[in-house]
């Protein structure tokens, strides 16, 4: 079966005016929601985050599980490489309660921003 890592290689050049947003998009997104990113991505594209990434040596440990596969493959990816960080909101507090949070929006094209979030309560 055909995962994430493989729809990158082999449909990662068709741009979403080609190939539509779908639920394989959607499960890319929800992984990269997962990164170690901060408010310093607002304004870059995906590829120029991944790049920044796979220098870090506190990423390298991941570099080997499927997460750290995608991050070698965005850069190489016009789908996915060229969409720009709008915003991207990191909360990981313990007082005055726990809390954790990270939301990013995407500029997909012209006309489509993408919400992506993860937290607890």
């Amino acid at each position: 079966m055909a995962g994430t890592l493989d729809y990158l290689r082999w449909r990662g050049d068709l741009s979403f005016k080609e190939k539509p947003f779908n639920s394989v998009d959607a499960s890319l997104f929800a992984s990269f929601i997962y990164l170690p990113v901060d408010k310093s991505a607002k304004g870059h594209t995906l590829s120029e985050v991944a790049e920044k990434l796979r220098v870090l040596p506190s990423f390298q440990v991941q570099m080997h599980d499927e997460t750290g596969a995608q991050i070698w493959l965005l850069p190489k990816s016009p789908r996915l490489g060229n969409v720009e960080i709008l915003n991207w909101t990191n909360r990981m507090e313990k007082d005055p309660y726990p809390l954790q949070f990270t939301a990013a929006t995407f500029q997909l094209d012209k006309k489509t921003i993408l919400i992506v979030y993860r937290g607890t309560d």
